[in-house]
């Protein structure tokens, strides 16, 4: 029999193929894994719904940019993001291709056309030559309202009765920004994070009947489709300036168990269960020392580095690993 048992759906290795799961995931340069404990199936569903919830949030962008941190700024725009653009009091939806963002031709509300000031004749040749007119009248047309359009003065319109185009001639250029395509719900991450921490931490021990409370609040938060249980808020950081260190930290007191996620040593969430039992904790003490209450990992993005550390009881934290 394998010793391998999912975490998450309990199947063992003679079931199902394993693979390593990012605790911290990959695409915000997590390098704290588990290995052997999490199915292919589960990890892949965490990659696809839970471990790019972060990648919703603008400030993780601003994260990767001002730490200098490799990414794909393309894909997470195209991804995650709608890229909009404001425009004589006009909204454009516009794309982001080698970094660069376009505004392609576009249909405004009252019927009008706005298009770029670059490459003006090819999307309005596709659009022209549809009208089943015969070929030579629409050039011909279609050059005279291009000719129109290049003299005509700043906000004016122009139109083609013939072929049905109405042009708006744009003032500038559109004031760009990025919103999400939907409400982010970095929740369900903290939560898996929270989960496979403990995990990490504590083994088997975090199974224990008496916690199956915590383990039920944080499956229902991190699968969604259930009422969230576990109780994760945004808080403001004591420093907005971002920087290149992820930070996990929990501490299990008598009264409640509160997990501290810290990303890019800015955006900083907080979960809060029930405590754990004591019993819990109680192989870690064995292994580090007692009094322990808790344990911080810190991970620097600049460099290889991670360590752990114990949190004890009115004493400072001390390094483990």
């Amino acid at each position: 029999m394998s010793p391998q048992r999912c975490i998450y759906c309990h199947r063992t290795g003679d079931e199902t193929p394993f693979s390593r799961e990012h605790v911290i995931p990959k695409n915000i340069a997590g390098t704290l894994v588990l290995d052997d404990f999490v199915c292919k199936d589960d990890n892949d569903w965490l990659g696809a719904n839970v471990d790019t919830e972060l990648l919703r949030l603008p400030e993780t962008l601003q994260a990767f940019a001002a730490l200098s941190l490799p990414h794909d700024r393309d894909g997470i725009l195209r991804n995650h993001f709608q890229v909009l653009g404001e425009l004589d009091g006009q909204i454009l939806r516009g794309k982001i291709t080698g970094g660069v963002v376009d505004f392609p031709m576009q249909k405004l509300p009252g019927g009008s056309l706005i298009t770029p000031e670059e490459g003006l004749e090819g999307p309005l040749s596709k659009m022209a030559f549809r009208t089943g007119r015969p070929r030579a009248e629409t050039k011909s047309e279609l050059k005279r309202l291009v000719a129109e359009y290049r003299k005509a003065p700043i906000g004016s319109t122009i139109t083609s009765k013939v072929l049905g185009i109405t042009l708006a001639r744009r003032s500038g250029q559109p004031k760009v920004r990025v919103v999400p395509k939907r409400q982010p719900r970095p929740e369900r991450l903290i939560a898996k994070i929270t989960y496979e921490f403990l995990f990490l931490v504590l083994g088997r021990h975090l199974f224990l009947p008496e916690n199956a409370e915590q383990g039920e609040a944080l499956h229902n938060t991190i699968a969604d489709s259930v009422r969230p249980k576990a109780v994760v808020l945004r808080v403001k950081p004591e420093e907005s300036v971002f920087k290149p260190l992820h930070i996990l930290h929990f501490r299990n007191d008598e009264d409640l168990f509160v997990m501290h996620v810290v990303l890019f040593g800015s955006i900083d969430f907080v979960l809060c269960l029930p405590p754990l039992v004591v019993a819990s904790l109680a192989p870690l003490c064995e292994q580090v020392g007692g009094g322990v209450v808790g344990i911080q990992f810190q991970q620097r993005l600049d460099r290889d580095l991670k360590a752990f550390w114990a949190v004890r009881e009115n004493a400072p934290a001390s390094r483990i690993g």
